[in-house]
């Protein structure tokens, strides 16, 4: 519970910052925002300053690595096809970017938030991802989701967002479909009228 000190009439706020980074947001159907409806956003970075997310549930097309980048495709046969690409955010949403994870680790929130890496630099990372004959699981985004210093913990408060554990699977896995309905089944919340756009 949130403990707030008055002194001289000032009011404190006393909790201290509690960093997200590593977990997964869950739009409520509060949300009205059409870009983040239904969503599902992996917070890559939190901290005082703001927030970095990508939307993982959104796919918007795919992308062929022989056509991204020169391989042999004989070789390579394994890698010689269509890999998806989805919404990751409206900030710089026409810049891919690639969330990666070594599939030799596990997938609790721990080894998740830990392993996770971010690419901007995707051409470098796909070569290199070829070349090693990588089993990295990976996940191609155009764009971010940004948050200002502060923003994203009022839009908690506002039940906005459900914060939940990270999902390796659900992450970069896409034979998981309705990734939203899943994530909300996992919560617990079986009625999301019952949430308040309120505190206190």
């Amino acid at each position: 519970m949130e403990i707030k000190m008055i002194t001289d009439g000032l009011i404190f706020d006393s909790k201290e910052f509690e960093s997200l980074e590593g977990k997964m947001l869950i739009a409520s159907r509060l949300s009205d925002d059409t870009c983040f409806a239904k969503s599902v956003i992996y917070l890559y970075a939190h901290d005082e300053n703001g927030a970095i997310g990508i939307i993982i549930n959104q796919r918007i097309g795919s992308l062929n690595l022989k056509d991204a980048i020169k391989f042999d495709s004989y070789r390579y046969k394994k890698y010689d096809k269509a890999f998806p690409v989805v919404f990751g955010g409206p900030v710089e949403s026409s810049r891919f970017i690639i969330l990666s994870l070594n599939k030799s680790k596990g997938s609790t929130s721990n080894i998740v938030r830990n392993n996770i890496k971010l690419h901007i630099d995707c051409d470098n990372y796909l070569n290199t991802y070829i070349s090693e004959n990588s089993d990295d699981k990976f996940l191609v985004a155009k764009g971010v989701a940004v948050w200002e210093s502060s923003q994203l913990e009022s839009e908690i408060a506002e039940n906005s967002w459900i914060v939940a554990e990270a999902d390796a699977d659900l992450i970069f896995s896409q034979r998981i479909k309705n990734k939203w309905d899943r994530m909300i089944k996992n919560t617990g919340v079986k009625d999301l009228s019952n949430l308040v756009s309120y505190t206190g």
